[in-house]
């Protein structure tokens, strides 16, 4: 495991080599799978990190078991490796949380080095299993469900409520359609998610998905899942632009969870979070309503210009105040000094 600070910024169907050393350019920083030895060596020599499958719940399956065992002896000593995905979506196929914890106490007996994970993509069923390993990885899609983006900001606070304070916590965020469903996220609200995830508690980021395993670009009706890389261009460029801004603001994001602030007035909402390191401070907000709106942060010790990152402008700060403006799922990040603190 990364011994220093590390904000994994993740994907999942990396492929090959080739796509590793693609990714990296990028700005993504962690596989969600391994692969064969060229596969590894390519992570090892760009720094690309590795979750690597476990038993899941075959527990009582030897020859499932003893695959695992040949996997971690094959794959333990390569620097690129971060972790153990223990298991996918358990409380989908009702697996039962004993299951779960044997396998992951299996793995860290195992493996005392590298940290387990499980994803589950519910956001009342998976609170049962998400304590029972090192990382919790919550993922919900809420797109192609019809539901709001705030289901995201719930799931993470669902999943914060059941882990300890120090566990870190990885969102998992949709960038794929079901062929069936012609919807992707627009890029608003793939951003909007984004943000939304981590100002509720994510310290870790990963997508779903960089390619679907059979996907034909000439036949693409015959695929049951399309990613954003193969079929919505503005999506997949909104992603690497979240990449990029993310990778920016890893500095800020490998400490502990701070508390979200919801504020809510008739339609309007805004979520935010305030992250100090020093004298200054990082404030991130998100408008996941349907409605534009107005909205004054007090931070305490604020006092001067506020600068707007990315958008080459700043706002004022009075007596621990400042006021800016929201599109409908708009996200504004800013940055600041304490007064107090000069």
């Amino acid at each position: 495991m990364k011994d220093e600070p590390f904000f994994p910024i993740g994907i999942y169907n990396v492929r090959s080599a080739e796509d590793v050393r693609d990714l990296v350019k990028l700005g993504f920083n962690t596989s969600f799978n391994a692969g064969n030895e060229e596969f590894m060596k390519a992570c090892d020599e760009t720094g690309m990190m590795v979750i690597a499958g476990g038993p899941g719940e075959h527990m009582q399956d030897y020859d499932r078991l003893e695959q695992m065992r040949a996997s971690v002896e094959r794959l333990y000593w390569h620097p690129s490796l971060l972790g153990w995905y223990v298991v996918d979506e358990p409380s989908l196929r009702r697996v039962p949380p004993e299951v779960i914890k044997r396998a992951s106490k299996l793995l860290e007996m195992i493996d005392p080095y590298h940290p387990t994970l499980l994803v589950d993509g519910s956001r009342h069923r998976s609170k049962p299993y998400q304590a029972l390993v090192q990382v919790a990885a919550p993922a919900y899609y809420p797109i192609w469900k019809g539901m709001p983006v705030t289901h995201v900001a719930e799931c993470v606070d669902q999943t914060v409520e059941v882990v300890p304070p120090d566990q870190p916590v990885w969102f998992v965020l949709e960038a794929f359609a079901w062929s069936t469903q012609l919807r992707f996220p627009t890029p608003a609200e793939e951003r909007c998610m984004a943000y939304l995830a981590v100002i509720h508690g994510a310290r870790g980021l990963s997508w779903f998905a960089y390619r679907n395993w059979s996907f034909d670009p000439e036949h693409p009706e015959k695929s049951d899942t399309w990613t954003a890389l193969e079929m919505s261009p503005p999506l997949w460029q909104e992603i690497l632009e979240e990449v990029r801004q993310f990778n920016e603001l890893a500095p800020w994001l490998v400490g502990r969870r701070v508390p979200p602030i919801v504020e809510r007035e008739g339609l309007k909402r805004v979520d935010w979070c305030v992250i100090e390191r020093g004298e200054e401070v990082l404030i991130l907000a998100c408008n996941p309503a349907p409605v534009g709106c107005q909205h004054t942060f007090e931070v305490e010790g604020l006092e001067g210009p506020v600068k707007v990152f990315w958008e080459n402008r700043s706002v004022q700060a009075r007596e621990g105040a400042f006021t800016d403006r929201f599109e409908p799922m708009q996200v504004h990040v800013y940055q600041a000094r304490k007064e107090a603190a000069r």
